[in-house]
């Protein structure tokens, strides 16, 4: 039993717990709470004495518990996580593509967190693949728009952040990371690496535009399938 002074007044609740053979506290006040962990019994002083209350209680019922959840998991149900994928054949031998992603205009407060994956397959050749991030990327022309899809069937809801397959690029602007996928098998992937979340910087003013940078170095054709993965704060 916790013994001494009671929690003052205004504290989140009156309430002490402990044991049926433990001494009650001695300074109370009216309406003190104790429970009995071992018979579940719930006892209120009266200002005289202490008398009993309930028989058996649920301790969470009396101390307000509040369940909680991880912010990714807790999003997920406002139908705020995102996830893209898609499969894209036979890039050429030294050739350079990229997954141009745009966190728009209009929101400073907008939070984006996002998290990517790559599988690669080369048809002739050994696997040899570099994966660059870039931030501050410019870009002149926009690409194939990709479909990234609510994780939430219940709650679907779209998001402000846009994916491109392909944009021209003229100047992809700050490296953030360098990545691989390179062996003697023809196939590999990164998506069992510990890929970093990158939080992505939203811009009031204007757009914010990032991309992943692909280039082939395998000797011949490359398949391959992309994965990103991100919540947005700012989808509705």
């Amino acid at each position: 039993m916790a013994v001494g002074d009671s929690p003052d007044r205004g504290s989140d609740k009156y309430v002490w717990s402990g044991l049926s053979t433990d001494t009650k506290p001695a300074k109370v006040f009216i309406g003190q709470l104790v429970i009995e962990t071992d018979t579940g019994l719930v006892f209120e002083w009266s200002g005289s004495g202490w008398s009993k209350r309930l028989d058996g209680v649920d301790i969470d019922a009396l101390v307000s518990s509040v369940p909680t959840t991880g912010t990714f998991h807790h999003l997920g149900h406002e139908g705020k996580v995102f996830a893209h994928s898609d499969r894209h054949p036979t890039i050429a031998d030294s050739a350079v593509v990229n997954y141009h992603i745009r966190v728009p205009a209009g929101d400073a407060t907008r939070q984006v967190h996002l998290r990517f994956g790559f599988i690669g397959k080369a048809n002739t050749g050994t696997l040899d693949v570099d994966i660059e991030f870039f931030k501050g990327c410019t870009v002149t022309g926009l690409g194939s728009v990709e479909t990234v899809i609510s994780t939430n069937d219940a709650d679907v809801k779209t998001s402000g952040v846009l994916i491109y397959y392909n944009s021209t690029i003229t100047d992809y602007g700050e490296a953030k990371t360098v990545t691989a996928m390179i062996g003697e098998k023809k196939s590999a992937s990164n998506l069992d690496q510990a890929a970093p979340e990158w939080i992505l910087a939203p811009d009031g003013a204007s757009a914010r535009d990032y991309a992943f940078k692909v280039t082939n170095n395998s000797g011949g054709t490359l398949d391959l399938i992309a994965g990103i993965f991100f919540y947005d704060t700012g989808a509705a």
